[in-house]
């Protein structure tokens, strides 16, 4: 099994990667950087990196790397498709943190076109970066990402009702969705997780604002 880190001190240089048995390191990547650097690893196989120097006209990327360590993908965290949302610690535009997922050869994570309200989900290559699909919200809010247990992507979208499932396969179409039975038992937080289950889903509402209840399912 391999494990990732960044390694720098202070601000993040390069990547490793060890051999969990061992603890022998398999390869080593000096990060394309040149300021001070926050870094966040997204995903150990394959090796997936959400970076952000400070200077604005630095790396600010998603990056891709293979089993040898060689940067196969670069994905800006702002561009045409608008603000990556990336996990916490990583300097972004978007004002909310999560974290991309990784399907085989896919990077897949929320992405924001209007201001406060991420609305996209972005399909992007790990072999090349490139754009493989979207699929928009037609201005709801998407608020998480989870794998489903079949390979599905789960998407949590908030509604005016509350919120719901939708479920999308390796194409980015849309394969059903789960709306909650009673609405009034369901109610977002600004920072929700979902995590599938046997039978559905759970939210967890990491941050209340206004008395969301800190766990609901949807099933």
């Amino acid at each position: 099994m391999t494990a990732t880190a960044v390694t720098g001190g202070g601000t993040a240089r390069r990547l490793i990667a060890l051999d969990t048995r061992t603890g022998k390191e398999q390869w080593a990547r000096r990060l394309p950087v040149e300021s001070r650097t926050a870094a966040a690893v997204v995903s150990v196989t394959p090796a997936v990196l959400a970076v952000s120097e400070d200077d604005r006209r630095g790396t600010r990327v998603l990056l891709g790397f293979d089993d040898r360590g060689a940067t196969t993908a670069s994905v800006p965290l702002s561009g045409s498709d608008g603000d990556v949302v990336v996990p916490e610690g990583i300097p972004a535009g978007t004002g909310r943190e999560g974290r991309p997922l990784v399907f085989g050869d896919l990077l897949v994570p929320l992405t924001e076109r209007k201001e406060l309200v991420p609305d996209v989900v972005v399909a992007h290559s790990l072999k090349d970066g490139h754009k493989v699909w979207e699929y928009r919200t037609d201005g709801l809010s998407t608020d998480a990402l989870a794998r489903e247990a079949d390979g599905r992507i789960a998407v949590l979208v908030s509604t005016v009702d509350g919120g719901q499932v939708v479920l999308l396969d390796e194409a980015g179409a849309e394969r059903g969705r789960i709306e909650p039975a009673d609405a009034e038992d369901v109610a977002l937080s600004i920072s929700p997780e979902l995590i599938p289950v046997t039978g559905g889903h759970v939210v967890v509402n990491h941050l209340s604002m206004s008395g969301e209840p800190a766990v609901f399912s949807l099933r």
